[in-house]
């Protein structure tokens, strides 16, 4: 009798981390910590907005609109963040397909 074997590639697991590889490679070229520090924190909040299936694009539209207003009025930011954000009805799920 024949058995089966599982399948033993791991190209949805590579295929996840390989941005994470290839922003690693870039960093070594921000110019220095600081900047490093900065494309660190972008890099991780449109990985949250992907990861919350919110568009980063509007997403960084709406934040970038709201915080003058928050910061003057004195009103919480929290709820500007990508998973905060996709529990509301007016900002659009990122329709676009994952990359290989």
């Amino acid at each position: 009798m024949i058995y089966a074997l599982p399948c033993l590639e791991n190209n949805l697991i590579e295929n996840a981390l390989r941005p994470l590889a290839l922003g690693r490679k870039n960093w070594l070229f921000c110019g220095n910590d600081a900047s490093a520090y900065r494309a660190a924190i972008v890099y991780s909040l449109i990985a949250s907005c992907r990861a919350a299936d919110v568009d980063p694009r509007q997403w960084l539209e709406h934040v970038l609109v709201e915080i003058p207003t928050r910061r003057k009025n004195g009103q919480p930011m929290e709820d500007l963040l990508p998973g905060e954000c996709a529990k509301r009805r007016d900002i659009k799920p990122w329709n676009l397909p994952d990359p290989d």
